[in-house]
Parts: C-alpha cells; sequence; structure tokens
C-alpha cells in the first residue's frame, strides 16, 4: 500500500477494520497523523513521550498480541513502521562496534561513550539471562568478555607475576624450592594465600601451573567434619588420658586448634547443645585451666615446661635499657604469669614470640630489623600500688631521626581478642590502659593488637596469620611513631 492511498476514505475505511477493542475513527486518525509526520521527517519513529509515540509502541504491543488485522499491519508498513526498534538499535550498535574493533583494533570502549555504557547494559542482561540470542552471539563473535577483570582481579594478576618473577630468581639462585617457612615474610605470606587458593578452587590453572612449574608443591587437603574431629580427640583421650591437646601438638596442629575453637564458639553461644554434650559426655574440659589447678593433666603442655623454665631464670629475651629491669638478676615467679584468655593463651603468646624472635634474629642485619635492641616477653611493670602492666610482647627500638638524633622507642605486641575488654570494662577503658602504659614506659610507643584466633568471617589458622603480623611487623620497625601512642589493630574482623 502506498502512503497516498491512505488518503482515500476507502483505504482509510479497509485499514481500520477493527478487531473487537478498537475504535475505528481514533485509529483512523491516528494513522493519518503518523502518515503525516512520515511524510514530513521521513521515518515513522515520534519523538519518545508524545501522544503519537505512545500510540505506536501500543501498536506494536498489538501486533505482538496478534491484536490488529492484516489491513491494519499493512497500513502500518506502507509507512515503514519499526515493529521491533530494540532489535534494530542492537544491529546498529553491533555495526558501531565492529567498525570501533577494526579502526582500534580491539574492544576496549572508552568508559562513559554511548556504546560502552550500551556493552554495560548488554551485560547485565546476559547475566540475569535476558539477552536475546541473536544479539549474544554478535558480541561474541567480535570477542566481548561477558566478565571482564575487575580492577582488584588486575592488581592481583600483577602481584601474582611480581611475585612469580621474584620466587623464580630466587629458586635460580638457591639451586632449589626452599620450605615456605624459610622465605621472608612477604613471600611466604604470598605463597600460604596460593595454597589457600588452590584448596578453594580459586587459582586459575595458568598459574597452578606456573607455580608447579617453578617446583612449588600445591596439595588439596580435604575438609575434615566435625563428626571426624571428634573421633580424633577420642582417640587422643584413650593415649594421653585427657582431651587438652595443645594448640601446637606437632602431631596433630589441626586437632589443637579445633579443641581451642570449640571451647571459643561454646563461650560465644556459638556451639549446638548436641555437640556440647557430645563433648561433655567424653570428658571436655571446657575450661581447662581449672582443670590445669586439679592436676588432672597427665602431660604438661610442651609451652608449659617452657613457661617453667622461665620461673628458673632462663628468661627468652635480650637486654632492655629503657624498662628500668636487670637482665642479670633472675625474675619472680609473679613476673610469668601464664594464661589469661584460655588454656592456649600462653601457648599462642608464646609462639607468637618465638616467631617474632626467629624473624629478627635469622636477619639483623636488615636495616629495619638491626634497629631492634631487644624483646622481653610477658614482663611486668609495677607502676603503682596494686596497678601493674604486663604488656605481652615487648620490642626496645632506637631510630636515628635528622631532628633529634637517636630515638628510643618501643613496639608492643598484644597477642590477644581483646583480652582486657572483660566483665565491666568497656573499650574506653582499653584505651585508657594502653595509654597508662604509654606514660608508665616513657617513650612513643607502636601498639599491635593481635588476634590470633580463627571467625566465621576470616578462617585463618595461626600459623597463617602470623605470617601477616610479621610482614606488618616489617615495616612499623622501619618507621618510629610520629606520636606517643599509635595503635593498630591486626587480623581483626
Amino acid at each position: 500500500m502506498d502512503v497516498t492511498e491512505i488518503d482515500s476514505a476507502e483505504e482509510l475505511d479497509k485499514a481500520s477494520r477493527q478487531k473487537p477493542g478498537i475504535d475505528k475513527i481514533k485509529w483512523a486518525k491516528r494513522l493519518q497523523e503518523l502518515a503525516s509526520f512520515y511524510e514530513n521527517k521521513g521515518h515513522s519513529t515520534p519523538p519518545s513521550g508524545t501522544s503519537l509515540s505512545n500510540w505506536v509502541k501500543k501498536m506494536r504491543t498489538m501486533r505482538r498480541r496478534n491484536e490488529l488485522s492484516q489491513d491494519m499491519i499493512l497500513a502500518l508498513n506502507a509507512l515503514d513502521l519499526d515493529w521491533e526498534p530494540s532489535q534494530t538499535r542492537a544491529f546498529k550498535r553491533l555495526e558501531e562496534l565492529q567498525a570501533f574493533k577494526q579502526r582500534e583494533g580491539h574492544i576496549q570502549v572508552p568508559t562513559g561513550c554511548s556504546l560502552e555504557r550500551w556493552l554495560r547494559r548488554m551485560r547485565l542482561l546476559k547475566r540475569n539471562g535476558k539477552l536475546e540470542r541473536h544479539v549474544s552471539i554478535g558480541l561474541e563473535k567480535l570477542g566481548v568478555v561477558w566478565e571482564p577483570a575487575t580492577a582488584k582481579q588486575i592488581e592481583t594478576d600483577t602481584i601474582f607475576v611480581t611475585r612469580l618473577s621474584e620466587l623464580k630468581a630466587i629458586v635460580a639462585a638457591d639451586g632449589r624450592v626452599r620450605k615456605t617457612n624459610q622465605y621472608d615474610p612477604g613471600m611466604r605470606t604470598w605463597l600460604v594465600y596460593q595454597q589457600r587458593c588452590f584448596r578453594e578452587g580459586k587459582l586459575s590453572k595458568g598459574k597452578i601451573q606456573a607455580l608447579r612449574d617453578v617446583g612449588i608443591p600445591l596439595k588439596m587437603t580435604q575438609r575434615v567434619s566435625w563428626d571426624a574431629r571428634l573421633m580424633e580427640l577420642i582417640e587422643f583421650k584413650r593415649i594421653h588420658g585427657h582431651c587438652n591437646v595443645p594448640a601446637t601438638w606437632r602431631h596433630n596442629k589441626e586437632l589443637g586448634s579445633w579443641v581451642g575453637t570449640q571451647r571459643k564458639y561454646k563461650r560465644g553461644s556459638k556451639l549446638s547443645e548436641e555437640r556440647i554434650a557430645a563433648l561433655t559426655s567424653i570428658g571436655f574440659e571446657w575450661e581447662p585451666k581449672t582443670a590445669l589447678a586439679r592436676g588432672t593433666h597427665t602431660k604438661a603442655s610442651p609451652w608449659t615446661i617452657k613457661a617453667n623454665s622461665l620461673r628458673r631464670g632462663d628468661r627468652p629475651q635480650v637486654q632492655i635499657d629503657w624498662i628500668g629491669g636487670d637482665d642479670k638478676r633472675p625474675p619472680s615467679i609473679e613476673t610469668f604469669e601464664w594464661g589469661r584468655a584460655s588454656a592456649n593463651y600462653e601457648e599462642k603468646q608464646q609462639l607468637v614470640f618465638s616467631e617474632i624472635e626467629k624473624w629478627w634474629q635469622e636477619d639483623a642485619s636488615e636495616t629495619s630489623r638491626r634497629s631492634i635492641r631487644g624483646m622481653r616477653l610477658n614482663h611486668r611493670l609495677n607502676v603503682g600500688k596494686k596497678i601493674n602492666f604486663k604488656p605481652d610482647i615487648l620490642l626496645e627500638i632506637s631510630s636515628a631521626t635528622p631532628e633529634e638524633g637517636a630515638l628510643t622507642w618501643g613496639l608492643i605486641v598484644e597477642v590477644d581478642e581483646f583480652g582486657h575488654r572483660r566483665g565491666s570494662r568497656s573499650y574506653v577503658n582499653e584505651e585508657s590502659r594502653m595509654a597508662d602504659l604509654q606514660n608508665a614506659l616513657g617513650v612513643p610507643i607502636k601498639f599491635v593488637r593481635f588476634n590470633p584466633d580463627p571467625t566465621e568471617e576470616d578462617s585463618r589458622e595461626l600459623e597463617e596469620r602470623t605470617l601477616e603480623l610479621l610482614e606488618h611487623l616489617e615495616k612499623a620497625v622501619a618507621k618510629p611513631p610520629i606520636r606517643d601512642l599509635e595503635v593498630s589493630y591486626l587480623a581483626y574482623d
């Protein structure tokens, strides 16, 4: 049908023959309006928001519902009405993207332009399963990636390439692959993270192969169920006569950590009654410090033995000047009182101290570590009547400054879960305690509060968390504090 034919009353009447629900006169009037628009503009796409545009949209919907007569469809076809404008726009966008690729050699469209916004919308439709198949195929042929790498992924990949290059250089120099704990803290942390990603299935095939090519062993350790751990604990009790597995028990560190976690979960009301009953039935000690006092342990933990040696005068620290102690004088028994939060507390505290001491001594020539003059574990400071402090791990550091020459300052690591925030003590009191401790020492202090235990949000065990602590200390000792007291919280959620 030619456009001019619509001018005749006969053709208008024929085109407007309606199905039920269509007003013949109104439809013919709208058709005439669209014909006039077509003659003036050369197309049948009225501006959005106008009544004529709304009518055209309605015609498209009615056609999809089969509510238009064949004569009506022919009349609108004569005006070149686009029945599927979204499809037409998609084809135009595909042509634009193809032209961009031919011109630039890639499809990394600049952010903010209309073509880039359209691509983002197509990816969203694809994720929601609403993208038309022909558009999806067209985009894939042009090389569109539906889930492009985020900035974080790009950064992670860059770090991987850098660390892998460093690792290859170390292996080439040594002629062998070291054990993980023999690398510097930064490399150790990175390797432990790669192992964890591998176990969780988050490491790409390319990265797995790259690590194996260097010689790094990647092992898939299966997650052990709660019931399996319970059976391991029952076997432990059969052999040792109690359920107090040391957190650092070398034969099964995972079981020791699991035992401590059960106590922690019960204190936090996160352990089911069924599991509490199962553990209680085998003689599980929920408060093992009480058990120690009753002498029910048949075998002391290795760290308890070491604590006893400390009471005999074998102190794990070197000369420190400014806290007022004479290292040649044996400490009194009350100087070392073990265990505040749990029976595992002293073990974790001692383990962290040993790792820091090993980190310090393994290469004392390093510029940052050279400034450490001494370390002390659990040293009690009496600052007044019935007032004393006992920081977990204390480091004396001497740094050269351009303004004041040598500056003596301290770094304190407390291995706790806010261990001093118990009972009626509030967060404000804990902040006051740290400030009072700095005043008692009389030198600037960097205070590091370190959480050794896994949480629901962060499942890392003590070994992996300690690597993060050592990496933090490497940076912390490099520069003296700029304030009298600087506090950082490490491995907390």
